[in-house]
């Protein structure tokens, strides 16, 4: 499948919300004629960046080969050209090729399944468990207000994987590592070890009283 791609300096995962304030001319266009398609075809690709700058500029920006669709959901134009948009991500995959010819990237992409096994509840169950912890230590520590992060956790093991992966507060690379997983086991299992090491480095932060973290903005991306 080919998709108009939007490079960008962090992870969207499937369920994941991504406001976009859109007023740089290239992606008008691609938001143009977004709204040209049936709602049912509205979606565009979200990469990550390596290397480089968020936008497409003089150089090479070094992608992610793992992204995720972004389906529009709301879209809101001003006079001038610009828009305010609300996406949701959709499906992971994966780009086997770029066309840089355009101002605006286009991508040749592979959708990637998400296979659960037997053991997905168990992992989940132990995921869950450890991120209702990360979050009650965020809280404690003044990394996050009370309201910031809903307690409610997904039932399904997959959507409870991206759900979580969304809402650690990582670094870029980690936040990749998650999004390539191959399967939902994989993913469940790296968020164990980065669950366990969060955990940590929060319990720290709180035994400093002199300390501590910042309040806002997060992006849970």
């Amino acid at each position: 499948m080919s998709l108009s791609l939007f490079p960008l300096g962090m992870v969207l995962y499937p369920g994941g919300l991504l406001p976009l304030h859109i007023f740089e001319h290239r992606y008008r266009r691609m938001i143009s004629e977004l709204l040209d398609q049936s709602e049912g075809r509205r979606r565009f690709g979200v990469v990550a960046i390596k290397a480089g700058r968020e936008a497409w500029d003089d150089g090479f920006s070094d992608l992610y080969d793992v992204g995720c669709t972004a389906v529009l959901q709301r879209v809101e134009a001003y006079q001038d050209g610009r828009y305010d948009v609300l996406a949701i991500g959709e499906s992971r995959f994966r780009l086997s090729d770029v066309d840089t010819s355009s101002d605006l990237l286009t991508g040749t992409a592979q959708l990637l399944k998400n296979p659960s096994t037997d053991l997905s509840p168990a992992l989940a169950g132990k995921v869950g468990r450890l991120f209702t912890r990360y979050l009650s230590d965020l809280r404690n520590a003044g990394g996050i207000r009370s309201d910031d992060e809903s307690d409610e956790l997904p039932a399904n093991p997959s959507d409870l994987a991206f759900f979580v992966a969304d809402g650690m507060i990582l670094d870029l690379v980690d936040k990749q590592a998650l999004l390539a997983a191959e399967d939902t086991d994989a993913r469940l299992t790296l968020e164990l070890e980065f669950l366990r090491r969060e955990v940590a480095m929060v319990k720290q932060f709180s035994m400093r009283p002199a300390v501590e973290l910042p309040r806002a903005p997060y992006s849970t991306n």
